[in-house]
């Protein structure tokens, strides 16, 4: 997360043209003579650079969509409690779940929310508890 890799789509696939125009797949060139094996160890090379790019990249985004998830279900559940006190409405939880599915670009159903919302709720509740470092 507090890295500091810069990884672009554009040059991902420039990363990965650039790999496969190298050469052949590794088991074509273990075919061949040794002198083609420093062509297996460039591709290799390449590859594993833009795995561990990707890989990296993507713990980060990963690191980071957890703690906006979960400061998301902090939000939903302060929002019911305003729908309580101005008693908006008689389904606090359903009313606060509607107008996230219509109003905020989930777009997913009600009942798919509810699923993320299970998975959310542990992520906050471990943020509570155990703070981040847990």
């Amino acid at each position: 997360m507090f890295s500091e890799i810069k990884l672009e789509p554009v040059e991902v696939i420039e990363q990965w043209q650039t790999i496969e125009a190298c050469g052949d797949t590794e088991h074509e060139v273990a075919l061949r003579n040794d002198t083609h094996n420093t062509a297996v160890q460039g591709i290799f090379g390449g590859i594993s650079t833009l795995t561990c790019k990707i890989s990296q990249a993507s713990r980060a985004c990963r690191s980071l969509e957890v703690i906006v998830q979960a400061y998301w279900v902090q939000c939903f559940r302060n929002r019911v409690t305003e729908l309580v006190i101005n008693n908006a409405a008689d389904g606090f939880k359903k009313s606060a779940i509607s107008e996230a599915c219509a109003n905020f670009n989930f777009n997913w159903s009600e009942k798919e929310l509810r699923n993320r919302m299970g998975i959310w709720c542990g992520y906050h509740d471990i943020r509570r508890v155990g703070h981040w470092a847990a």
